[in-house]
């Protein structure tokens, strides 16, 4: 309502001085006699007749705007404060105290926000410092379980390596009692086989001993054996030239004797 009724007002002072200035632009009555003589009508923009017509219906015509504005306005105006038309303080005042109570409204409503907004930036801020202290804790606590996690880790590397360190040491040791024990069983076995060898010579020469010996007792059996065939047999052919002859048995005798003696 009060935007409408300024703006009434501004088109009500543009109208006057629209109007004010077609009425100061027309002629008076002694212009218009010697205007229809012909004087001055090339110096008309409309022409003698046409200029006169122009403002004539352009002022009648602004004029009844003039009035139905200003009476829309005083209308307006006592019903809209009752008051007088020339009482411009009390609506001044009403303005003015109108203007003060937005004013005050718009100052509550602005400490209002200034407040709620000092209010969440301070739950902000609260909040952003616990989110820090939580943080801050947080990181706290895995930087102990990251320490705690590194000394275990080091500790079991530690171990580790201690052990590893007394197995290497352990097959080491094992490694060189295998090697010594390898060692004793080659020269064991070396002896065993050298032992085996000397035995199993042992034997063979006992046993070439052996058949040696048996070859000598054959051999000696046989020469006996033959001595006494050959015994047998000279006897047998001694009794056999014996019966024969005598003399021829002597004879037989002696070349048997030479032929032995010349064997022997």
């Amino acid at each position: 309502m009060d935007y409408a009724y300024s703006i009434l007002i501004v088109l009500d002072l543009i109208v006057a001085i629209i109007l004010a200035a077609f009425i100061l632009m027309q002629q008076g009555k002694g212009a218009s006699m010697g205007a229809s003589f012909g004087a001055g009508a090339s110096n008309t923009l409309f022409g003698s007749v046409g200029s006169a017509n122009f403002f004539v219906k352009s002022t009648w015509i602004l004029a009844t705007v003039f009035a139905v504005l200003t009476i829309s306005l005083g209308y307006i105006t006592t019903h809209r404060s009752k008051l007088s038309s020339d009482d411009f303080s009390v609506i001044v005042a009403e303005d003015k105290k109108s203007a003060s109570a937005d004013e005050n409204k718009a100052d509550t409503e602005k400490k209002s926000l200034t407040e709620k907004a000092g209010e969440a930036v301070d739950k902000a801020a609260e909040q952003a410092k616990a989110a820090y202290e939580d943080g801050k804790q947080t990181v706290g606590k895995a930087a102990e379980q990251a320490k705690a996690a590194y000394e275990d880790g080091k500790q079991a590397v530690g171990k580790a390596a201690e052990q590893a360190k007394a197995a290497y040491e352990d097959g080491k040791q094992a490694v060189g009692n295998a090697t010594e024990q390898a060692k004793a069983a080659y020269e064991d076995g070396k002896q065993a086989v050298s032992d085996a060898a000397d035995s199993v010579q042992n034997k063979v020469s006992e046993a070439v001993d052996q058949v040696n010996d048996k070859v000598a007792e054959v051999n000696k059996a046989v020469g006996e054996n033959v001595e006494a065939a050959k015994a047998s047999l000279n006897n047998a052919a001694d009794d056999v030239k014996k019966v024969v002859t005598p003399d021829s048995a002597e004879s037989v005798d002696k070349k048997e004797t030479n032929t032995t003696e010349t064997e022997k």
